[in-house]
């Protein structure tokens, strides 16, 4: 038996904190079909290239048919990069419907929040508080 899904210290935030590179996505059981998807950007529609985006971290886990596009600069969600000045984060969503809410994370904090309103959407962010040699992760949630 697992440990129980409320247990502290055992969250994705977590696991990050501890240095873990993830790549997330969703899933659905037997129980809740269609509830939830694993996206996966590929560079092509077969299974080498399905599993070679999975080990690139190229995905994002979603409830709804929901497209979202990650950057920080030139690199796509996934990448590891190393640069000298802030990192301008960008995030275009096409959802299902109007988007409520983007959050930006970095490292366990919510560092920007959008409310657009909108079914297509950019949201751009420049991290000001980034150091050079330090270390860190960002991910967008979409509402």
């Amino acid at each position: 038996m697992g440990r129980p899904a409320k247990e502290p210290g055992h969250y994705l935030w977590d696991a990050l904190a501890r240095g873990h590179r993830i790549g997330v996505i969703g899933s659905s059981d037997h129980e809740s079909t269609h509830m939830s998807y694993a996206a996966v950007y590929a560079s092509d529609v077969t299974r080498d290239g399905i599993f070679e985006g999975l080990k690139s971290r190229r995905t994002f886990a979603a409830t709804d048919n929901i497209v979202v596009d990650f950057r920080i600069g030139d690199a796509f969600m996934g990448q590891e990069i190393d640069i000298a000045q802030p990192p301008q984060l960008e995030v275009r969503i096409l959802g299902t419907g109007p988007v409520r809410q983007v959050d930006i994370v970095k490292d366990g904090r919510f560092i920007y929040t959008a409310r657009p309103q909108r079914k297509d959407v950019t949201v751009s962010y420049t991290d000001l508080e980034s150091r050079p040699g330090a270390t860190s992760y960002y991910y967008a949630r979409v509402i």
